[in-house]
């Protein structure tokens, strides 16, 4: 993890100098994927986000569907949020369905969907699970982004609305 961390800021740091926004949003998704495996869920929040907020502005819908929001997902179980995590794998799930996008990692036992839907279930339990990944279902990209985020209460996300906490 040492060296993934080295070479993804080595990475960051030239793709910041070369200007490539979508490179640098990768590299921030992937450093804190990294910052989840070696146990520090807050920092890796914080990168993620900055990374989705990237990916946000330059249109590459794609790439947050695919992985960005799993990868938060899992970050935000991680720090016991199991519900807000559940929701965000729900929509996910059915946004890569509605836009024809496999996720990345499909099935692999390392993926951050799969370290997601395992916390979030032994958090809240199995039926709790299957509630919250079905309510998430509902969300567009808008919604789910906000609630990884934390700009949005999970039911107000639902319901379309942009409350700000």
């Amino acid at each position: 993890m040492e060296r993934a961390s080295l070479l993804l800021e080595e990475s960051l740091a030239m793709h910041r100098e070369a200007g490539r926004k979508v490179s640098i949003a990768y590299a921030l998704d992937e450093l804190g994927v990294v910052a989840l495996y070696r146990g520090r869920p807050r920092q890796a929040r914080a990168l993620l986000a900055e990374s989705l907020r990237l990916w946000q502005a330059v249109g590459a819908t794609n790439l947050i569907v695919m992985c960005g929001l799993d990868d938060h997902a899992a970050a935000i179980a991680a720090q016991g949020q199991g519900e807000r995590a559940a929701r965000l794998l729900g929509a996910a799930g059915a946004l890569r369905e509605a836009m024809g996008l496999r996720p990345l990692f499909q099935e692999k036992t390392g993926s951050t969907r799969n370290l997601a839907a395992a916390t979030a279930r032994a958090n809240l339990g199995e039926e709790a699970f299957a509630d919250a990944v079905a309510r998430g279902r509902g969300m567009d990209v808008e919604q789910a982004v906000a609630l990884a985020l934390g700009s949005a209460d999970p039911d107000v996300a639902m319901s379309g609305s942009r409350a700000q906490r």
